[in-house]
């Protein structure tokens, strides 16, 4: 019996990380705009994927039509948006085979008829085809094997929890009450709460069947993994080395998980929406010093969007990376790196995230609801 649990919440795991990188890196690629490759298109996907996902899935909630139809409905109206809006457009052969390929195999996914056996070892020859022409270095293969055992250690970390115990905390329930809601078309089930993190995975558990139990135990370990990431990414950035960067990640996904405040224990079921609001504020803040050094308005967009996806999941993160704007408003000023016109665009963006990162609180206000008692 105990087997069979374990192999099911593998199974879920898969499952999630598997869709996971379909809605929030590949389709991104194949459409948005990005700025540059590697980690930065990387982080740049996700971040816009979480903000598009989380205001479609408030919306469609709030006027009563969320389920998976319109979830899709909703993705291929905005994938089609942005391939209109590219300068180069698309040839109607194109848009029409993106759409078949995308409508194909939602609805076998629907039906329970998508392999993801045979969808893994498509993809994986794919990679392995990509690879033979992009082989890295000794150097970069050793530091890769690194940052990969230190991601993979910090989601079995989070999983572990759910491995050995079948019935979790509290705080488990009350995050399963919530997604359920969701799931049923509710908001603010027991009182305004941020919600942020529970439309994400409505997302993911409407593509992937699983029950929502069994969704918020795997999605433990995609958490720990990308907020573990998320620390790799900044301190890279901002310190310019590889060792900074995974010691970094490693002693947060890995050493400093059971208390990560003085006096307050932090399972992995408590720490879900904390973790998502994490590992998008960190690339938020890069996105806002790219900003602050190159005065591109492609990262002032990014760190928009992630600014209000890390209010929407939890909004004292998201008063951390409100700091991150106040922070670079006088340092532009001080070194002089823009003129008044860069100030008020930034001031702008920082004042417009706050108002739409707390608009669906409000709207819970004039709906006759009132916060959650205790803690966030």
């Amino acid at each position: 019996m105990a087997s069979n649990y374990i192999l099911s919440l593998l199974a879920a795991t898969t499952k999630v990380v598997v869709w996971f990188w379909a809605i929030f890196i590949l389709l991104p690629r194949q459409i948005l705009p990005a700025p540059k490759r590697g980690e930065n298109r990387l982080w740049a996907d996700v971040v816009r994927m979480g903000f598009y996902t989380i205001i479609i899935v408030h919306f469609l909630v709030l006027i009563g039509i969320y389920d998976l139809f319109s979830l899709i409905a909703s993705y291929v109206l905005l994938y089609f948006l942005f391939l209109f809006l590219r300068p180069e457009g698309l040839s109607r052969t194109g848009m029409e085979n993106l759409f078949t390929q995308f409508m194909v195999f939602a609805l076998d996914a629907l039906e329970r008829k998508a392999n993801y056996g045979e969808l893994a070892r498509r993809r994986w020859d794919e990679f392995k085809a990509w690879a033979r022409g992009r082989l890295p270095d000794r150097d970069k293969a050793l530091w890769g094997i690194g940052l990969l055992w230190v991601l993979v250690a910090s989601g079995y970390l989070r999983l572990y929890e759910a491995l050995n115990a079948a019935a979790l905390t509290p705080t488990f329930y009350s995050h399963l009450k919530w997604l359920k809601g969701l799931i049923r078309g509710e908001l603010y089930v027991d009182g305004i709460y941020p919600y942020g993190a529970f439309t994400l995975l409505s997302g993911l558990k409407l593509f992937t069947f699983l029950d929502e139990a069994e969704l918020l135990r795997a999605a433990q370990g995609l958490a720990g993994v990308l907020t573990a990431a998320g620390v790799y990414f900044a301190v890279r950035y901002f310190s310019g080395r590889r060792d900074a960067a995974l010691l970094g990640s490693s002693l947060y996904g890995i050493f400093t998980f059971a208390r990560v405040f003085p006096g307050q224990p932090f399972y992995p079921n408590e720490a879900l929406p904390v973790e998502l609001a994490l590992a998008f504020l960190l690339p938020t803040w890069v996105f806002v010093a790219r900003y602050l050094a190159e005065r591109e308005l492609v990262w002032l967009g990014l760190a928009f969007q992630g600014t209000v996806t890390v209010f929407l999941i939890h909004p004292f993160v998201g008063a951390a990376a409100l700091a991150g704007w106040a922070l670079a408003l006088p340092a532009g000023l001080i070194y002089g790196r823009w003129r008044g016109q860069g100030v008020l665009w930034m001031f702008l963006s920082a004042l417009g995230a706050v108002v739409l990162g707390n608009v669906f609180y409000v709207v819970g206000g004039l709906g006759g609801k009132v916060w959650v008692e205790g803690a966030l």
